[in-house]
């Protein structure tokens, strides 16, 4: 395992550009909650790093588990104790992609290009835990699909 991680907070996903006219140019920025999260993402994932050298040319493989707060209307005694699956704003996608920034932006990648699996699940807190995103990257150890049935 090259990285194991964990983003205290709520997940958040990568938001939609914003365009604005300044000065009569149309300029685009990212939403202030997204900058924000990226921002402390990149910061402990540099931590995390140990801030060595990205990595420039190896392929690798991403798991995210991003895990949101419970609503209260989850926290009935008749409700399941542990986590649950999370169908609901934010995307698992877009948090993923606010990640995969953020492990650009923190050192970690040189780009996320370089991310060629990515595994995402997206839950509510078990009753006794908070919000956090946890990501795990990997070297990519075999070979694509079809390469492997042209060796077999």
């Amino acid at each position: 395992m090259l990285l194991h991680a964990v983003i205290l907070g709520e997940p958040v996903g990568k938001g939609r550009p914003r365009a604005t006219i300044r000065a009569g140019h149309a300029t685009t920025y990212t939403p202030a909650k997204t900058r924000t999260w990226e921002a402390n993402a990149a910061a402990t994932l540099n931590e995390a790093w140990g801030h060595r050298a990205p990595l420039d040319s190896t392929p690798v493989r991403v798991i995210v588990l991003a895990v949101k707060g419970r609503p209260g209307s989850l926290l009935r005694k008749k409700d399941h104790e542990g986590r649950i699956w999370r169908t609901k704003k934010p995307d698992a996608d877009n948090v993923a992609k606010a990640l995969c920034d953020a492990l650009v932006a923190g050192g970690v990648l040189r780009d996320d290009t370089l991310v060629v699996r990515l595994e995402v699940e997206s839950l509510y807190a078990s009753k006794t835990e908070g919000p956090r995103v946890e990501v795990w990257m990997h070297y990519v150890s075999e070979l694509p699909v079809e390469q492997q049935r042209e060796v077999a």
